[in-house]
Order: structure tokens, then sequence, then C-alpha cells
């Protein structure tokens, strides 16, 4: 990018590291549950934080999922990135807890799951218009498999069979801006230059992600050297 004029002139721009949202994990065209055996496990703190322990017993409620979640989130954030956690927190939250949160997961199976994916893709959207994308809807269900798992080899819940199959990504027409609109939209965007619009800048010119935009620090750019760096990113 490169707008003298305006006093911005970046040659360069650096990542030093790729930033994989769901790299620990397979995109699974199938995903298939089947645990026969259970461990006995002990967690050292409830999650109210007090000290205690979680251990399943034949007199203890079923574990709900909401509950499950929490565990799998204090267990995940040791190993996970700092901003693929927030990444995941974020769908767990906003997505999975609301719908099913309340339900055993004993009581969850492969029809139950499936009318959620299936309500995901279609009225999905926080704002309800609308349903999700496909690729958005299997990290969703990967991330539900993920908890499942995990409360059924802690020893928190009965074992459960389930078969999943995934929503095909959908590969959609891409629309690229030609030179006269491009133009136009930077001439705007330098005469009411605010954070926001200056964040279009950079991504306009740079294809950075809006979650590496709004990670940048003063310290990530050289302006001696003309040079960006994108050390981080955060969830969007």
């Amino acid at each position: 990018m490169s707008r003298t004029n305006q006093g911005i002139k970046i040659k360069k721009v650096k990542k030093l590291r790729k930033t994989h949202l769901y790299k620990n994990h397979i995109n699974y065209d199938n995903i298939f549950i089947d645990t026969s055996l259970c461990k006995k496990s002990e967690i050292t703190s409830d999650l109210t934080g007090k000290t205690s322990s979680y251990s399943k017993t034949n007199s203890d409620p079923e574990i709900k999922l909401k509950q499950a979640a929490e565990l799998w989130k204090r267990y995940s954030k040791i190993h996970l990135k700092g901003s693929t956690y927030l990444k995941y927190s974020n769908l767990i939250d906003k997505h999975i807890i609301p719908e099913l949160g309340d339900i055993c997961i004993s009581q969850i199976n492969s029809v139950l799951l499936a009318d959620f994916m299936n309500h995901k893709l279609k009225h999905g959207r926080i704002d309800k218009n609308g349903g999700l994308a496909a690729s958005y809807v299997k990290n969703i269900m990967i991330i539900v498999t993920e908890i499942i798992n995990f409360s059924i080899d802690e020893g928190y819940s009965s074992p459960i069979r389930i078969k999943l199959h995934m929503p095909k990504n959908e590969k959609g027409e891409i629309r690229v801006m030609d030179k006269i609109n491009q133009k136009t939209l930077e001439d705007y965007l330098f005469s009411h230059l605010t954070p926001t619009n200056m964040g279009i800048l950079l991504s306009l010119n740079t294809g950075l992600r809006i979650g590496e935009i709004c990670a940048l620090k003063w310290s990530d750019i050289d302006f001696q050297k003309a040079i960006l760096k994108v050390n981080s990113t955060v969830p969007a």
C-alpha cells in the first residue's frame, strides 16, 4: 500500500506465523463417536472455583452439556493458543450452550444433533437473519463432539454412540471489486480517516484478516523500513 501524500506507505507485510483456527482438529466428512470404556477422573476445582472434585458415580445426576463444556474449556485452555481458545469459547457460549446446554450428555443422539446442525444451517445467525455457512457449522459440530468425547473419556457421562454426516461446503461465487469502485472507496476512506476506516484500508491493500488487523500494535509497524509484521490475531 502506498499513499505518500497521506503519510501512509507500506511496502511489505510479514506474517511471522500462520494462524490455523482449528489446527488441532481434523475436519472429518463423517464423525463417529463409539466409546465402550469410561475412565474415572477427578478435577480439583469445580465450576465456581472452589476446591472440590467431580467424579462420576452411580448416585450423581447426569452431567449436562453446559457443565461438560466448562470443564472441557478449562482442560483445553492449557494447550490451545489464546486466540483459538477465545474462538472456541465464543462458539460454545453463543451457539452451543443456548440450545444444547441443558441436555444431559447421555440423552444426546444422532437425530438431536442432526436437527441442531440443520437449524444452524437455516436459522443459525445471531441476528436471526438467515443461516450459518456450512464451514462455520462444521466447526461448531467439531467442538460439540470434542466436548462429548471429553465427558465420556473422563467418566463424567455414560458411553453413547453417535454418527454424524457433516455439511458439505458450498463454493460461492467470488466477487472482486473493480479498479474504479476500489479507487472510489479508497478516496472516501482517506478523506474520512477513523480507526474503522483505517482497518478497511489495511485489509483492502494488504489482505489481512479482520482478526489480524484488530490485534495490530504500534510495535508491529516499522515506519523506517515500511514493514508491517503480523504477530497475532484475535477472534473477530
